[in-house]
């Protein structure tokens, strides 16, 4: 039943993605400053929601239970993850650019919260769900639910980054004129957002129903698709807007912002590579399940550690050039 309900929502979710995507309608049934405050609380229903498919799945005969022996695989990342959310919400709190830059970054405060969760929950009070693939490697369904949601997450605000960032460069190079025109952002934008949220889950699933469930080996052209269709459109597309808007403030300012939304690329971008490098190791042999942990955990520490700060301290700069 449970897994049944994730796989209604992950339906209603390309739906409504793809909709956007393609024009159909213009967000996703509420504005954007509305999908920041509900994230927190989506998040941790479709977290909750593959917790509980997950468990589900390890009634079939290709699954069990994993043996939570290493602390630094399970206690350890959940100590971490708390006080990384923990950190992340104070310093949301402690955020003078306005309410609006706030609701933006909340999704990022919910990433840490999520992680902390999974790790929490779905590896050191209870053992975990494993899958076995047809590669004879060990898949648990609950990381991709989280992974799901942390990249979208991500997508969503740096989306939010680039339009702030739009508004706040056209409204000091026109002034007041066009401060109330300039703040929405341009249906592109919004279709780009959408096709990279598509991407994400469109990724998880086709790899799930690849070394899971047997299917078509081929069809990892459509995984990889999906992974670089979400890397470019959700992270590498808005960022490179946002170093060409910062680029019309004044010189002085203009080149060392660009930068660093160019280094804030680049860092994403690694960071990102990290699980599908890890995946393929585990795969072809190059190292054992609990070496894929650690890589896994590795990667997640990469992609959720820093980019509130990177967010936050960037906003604050463009308000001040």
């Amino acid at each position: 039943m449970w897994s049944a309900l994730l796989g209604a929502l992950l339906a209603v979710w390309l739906a409504l993605t793809f909709g956007v995507a393609l024009g159909r309608t213009r967000w996703l049934l509420c504005t954007r400053e509305t999908a920041y405050v509900l994230a927190p609380a989506m998040m941790t229903m479709a977290l909750g929601l593959g917790f509980l498919a997950s468990d589900e799945q390890c009634d079939t005969p290709r699954s069990g239970r994993a043996v939570n022996d290493q602390e630094w695989l399970t206690t350890i990342p959940s100590t971490l993850f708390a006080a990384l959310t923990v950190q992340a919400a104070t310093q949301l709190l402690m955020l003078s650019s306005g309410r609006s830059t706030r609701q933006m970054l909340t999704p990022c405060v919910a990433v840490h919260g999520c992680t902390t969760i999974y790790y929490l929950f779905g590896e050191t009070a209870s053992p975990s769900c494993v899958l076995i693939t047809r590669w004879g490697t060990e898949v648990r369904p609950l990381h991709y639910t989280l992974w799901w949601v942390s990249m979208s997450a991500q997508l969503l605000t740096l989306n939010g980054l680039e339009v702030s960032l739009r508004r706040s460069v056209q409204a000091k190079q026109a002034g007041p004129r066009v401060r109330t025109g300039a703040s929405a952002a341009p249906p592109w934008a919004l279709r780009q957002c959408a096709f990279a949220l598509a991407c994400v889950p469109s990724m998880l699933v086709l790899t799930l129903y690849v070394d899971v469930l047997h299917g078509p080996v081929a069809m990892h052209i459509g995984v990889f698709g999906a992974f670089y269709g979400a890397l470019y459109a959700g992270v590498y597309a808005p960022l490179a807007e946002c170093s060409a808007y910062v680029l019309a403030l004044q010189p002085t300012v203009s080149h060392s912002l660009a930068f660093r939304f160019r280094a804030v690329a680049v860092f994403l971008v690694f960071a990102w590579h990290i699980f599908p490098a890890v995946w393929a190791l585990n795969i072809l042999g190059g190292i054992s399940a609990g070496g894929a942990r650690m890589g896994y955990l590795v990667a997640d520490l990469f992609a959720k550690f820093l980019p509130l700060s990177f967010y936050a301290s960037l906003i604050i700069e463009c308000a001040r050039a």
